[in-house]
């Protein structure tokens, strides 16, 4: 199964994503003649794609082939974002991208100060393709100041600033009332008309303690900023979570090391990093394998020296037993291909292996006039030379 996820501007409605993603469903059918299914989802902001494909051997191109040329496509298509994606085979049936680099930082306004540079760097690399970041300043903001000193001499408080604001712009329930024989809900807020833009803040009236009507414009100012919509934390620090796909010929494990080396040049000592998703679960199996088989090495060793009841003996047990098994590999390649009739380069190999010798006794004096036997008999002779026997 393919899966493409799909990411609005900031205020994106439901029906330009519904567009959208009618956009990618036809992509998607028209360069997936493999597909038994397509099932699309939209919502506010967003929405999926997903592609299920037939059985493989029903197919001539594999899932790998058709993400890669589903990601051609869908890249240019500049009105929103897509990230096409495959099945995860790390943890089962979790989503998300494959590399999932996790940026800490004290504040929030360290990230912002990094966090393009750091975008930039990422972008610029040739590991990435359609590298993103969950945190995105991006939806506007107002910033009322109040001027304290003013606001007392004109007798507001800047609780009374506050509850005003809050009953004008916030919509919330003050209570219900009946008419004919239905419930409404009675709604705090002023007209759209009169809450467009940040200019109408100031022209909200307030009451004073004396009862006299003031209008905002005299006690506040209004700074225009923009601001991340959701914040995320990770590990008690203000994060981010850089999510990125891998280009051709690298995997997850170039792609982590890329993360690290543009983390040295970019952040500063204040900064921490950490994985998640598939990153980490990748990180974990790596290092609980090599932990596994140095643990497995280990006991083999402990049962050999004590059967042995010697510590040299194991070692070179050890260290023979992988170079017969290469041996015993290259030999019943050498036999099958022997079989299929071409038998010149036996005939080197045997006029070869005489060189090979045991306790000085040549090799070709132990072996028959068969080329399989000269082969098998030279390896063992080696091996038994590199034993010291």
């Amino acid at each position: 199964m393919i899966s493409v996820n799909m990411r609005g501007p900031e205020g994106a409605t439901f029906e330009f994503i519904r567009d959208y993603a009618d956009r990618i469903e036809q992509i998607a059918d028209s360069i997936a003649p493999e597909k038994q299914s397509i099932m699309t989802r939209s919502w506010e902001g967003g929405g999926s794609l997903n592609l299920i494909l037939s059985d493989i051997k029903e197919r001539e191109r594999s899932q790998m082939e058709i993400a890669e040329t589903l990601s051609k496509e869908v890249r240019k298509e500049t009105l929103a974002r897509a990230f096409v994606q495959q099945q995860s085979t790390f943890g089962g049936r979790r989503g998300g991208m494959p590399i999932q680099y996790v940026l800490q930082a004290p504040t929030l306004d360290k990230l912002q100060e990094f966090l393009p540079t750091f975008m930039q760097k990422v972008n610029e690399s040739p590991v990435f393709q359609m590298a993103d970041v969950n945190l995105r300043f991006t939806k506007p903001e107002a910033r009322i100041e109040i001027d304290r000193d003013k606001a007392s001499l004109l007798g507001v408080s800047t609780r009374n600033i506050a509850q005003t604001l809050q009953y004008a712009l916030s919509g919330q329930r003050m209570g219900y009332f009946y008419m004919n024989g239905k419930q409404y809900q009675i709604l705090g807020e002023i007209n759209r008309q009169q809450r467009n833009t940040p200019v109408d803040l100031k022209s909200i009236y307030v009451r004073s303690n004396n009862g006299e009507m003031i209008q905002l414009d005299n006690l506040v100012k209004v700074t225009e900023n923009v601001a991340p919509p959701q914040l995320y934390r990770y590990n008690r620090f203000v994060s981010a979570t850089v999510s990125s796909g891998l280009n051709k010929g690298y995997t997850i494990g170039d792609g982590l090391d890329e993360m690290d080396r543009i983390a040295s040049e970019v952040l500063d000592g204040s900064f921490r990093t950490a994985l998640s998703g598939e990153s980490k679960e990748f990180r974990e199996s790596s290092s609980s394998l090599m932990f596994a088989m140095i643990l497995a090495l280990l006991m083999i060793y402990l049962v050999l020296a004590a059967q042995f009841e010697s510590f040299k003996d194991p070692l070179v047990i050890m260290l023979t037993v992988p170079l017969a098994i290469a041996g015993a590999l290259a030999g019943a390649g050498a036999a099958l291909y022997w079989l299929s009739g071409n038998t010149e380069f036996y005939w080197n190999t045997y006029q070869a292996l005489p060189g090979v010798g045991f306790n000085g006794i040549p090799v070709a004096l132990l072996a028959v006039n068969n080329p399989i036997a000269v082969i098998f008999t030279g390896i063992f002779m080696a091996m038994l030379d590199i034993v010291g026997l």
